[in-house]
């Protein structure tokens, strides 16, 4: 992505977006779908929105989809997870200390059964995860588990904080991920 333009004489778009975020933080669920054509500033808007979102205690989560990754299954939720553990893991390219990381970020939802963490290290590519847990699931269920993880996490998330969701160019999305 290029440099953004200066934010101009988007207020209407800008105040839309503040009041359905305004709904998030009193409890209640918003989709909103910022689209027109290339160029006329849609991530100049959402980048302007989210620096408002955090600046009021917002957990905000980006996921960039792309032609490069359209094939890849969970692509852009695979890279936004990966820079949520390199964060906790201070920037460590080590495994142990990003499986720690990852440990940390799952063990503050104490809900997660013993097949979280090995089921999303295989995810994120991260080794040293022990697998007793999930040895005897077959392929499918394993996908099917590692999504409801993902998705409980995701919830318990927005329990905690009000949750900004959001998914750049989804029309580049894999398939995979729409029912994500």
């Amino acid at each position: 992505r290029g440099q953004l333009t200066p934010h101009v004489g988007r207020e209407r778009e800008v105040n839309l977006l503040m009041q359905a975020w305004s709904d998030v933080r009193e409890g209640q669920e918003r989709v909103v779908v910022v689209r027109g054509e290339a160029g006329i500033g849609k991530s100049r808007i959402v980048h302007h929105f989210r620096q408002l979102a955090l600046g009021e205690g917002a957990n905000t989560l980006q996921v960039v989809c792309s032609t490069l990754t359209q094939a890849t299954a969970l692509a852009p939720v695979i890279e936004m997870l990966k820079g949520r553990v390199l964060d906790r893991a201070a920037g460590l390219a080590a495994p142990n200390a990003q499986l720690d990381a990852l440990a940390s970020l799952l063990g503050e939802y104490s809900r997660f059964g013993a097949d979280a963490l090995p089921l999303v290290a295989t995810l994120l590519s991260i080794s040293g995860a022990d697998e007793s847990a999930i040895q005897t699931l077959s392929p499918v269920r394993r996908r099917v588990r590692t999504l409801e993880i993902l998705r409980a996490w995701l919830a318990w998330s927005a329990e905690r904080l009000p949750v900004a969701l959001l998914i750049e160019d989804a029309h580049w999305a894999d398939r995979s991920e729409e029912h994500t």
